[in-house]
């Protein structure tokens, strides 16, 4: 059984990272755009919501603007609008 993780560290974390001016210069040996993915327990889903909008909020303040993908609903909606999923 996965243990439930604890937000406020993961979003420090997460912050952390992506701040960071490599992060946001793209700086890579291969060039490749920065891209930060984090999965979790579904069970965590509304406390994972308002941690992202805290994010953003956060790096907003910072001046800098974010883009959020959900690969989930991307997905679904993939797989439903093309009947993929044998619907």
């Amino acid at each position: 059984m996965r243990m439930k993780e604890y937000l406020p560290d993961k979003f420090k974390h997460i912050y952390e990272v992506i701040s960071r001016e490599d992060f946001l210069q793209n700086s890579s040996l291969a060039g490749e755009n920065r891209v930060y993915i984090s999965a979790y327990d579904p069970k965590q889903e509304l406390e994972v919501r308002k941690s992202i909008h805290l994010l953003k909020n956060k790096l907003s303040s910072l001046g800098l603007s974010v883009l959020e993908i959900n690969l989930f609903q991307i997905s679904y909606n993939l797989l439903n609008n093309n009947k993929l999923g044998g619907g």
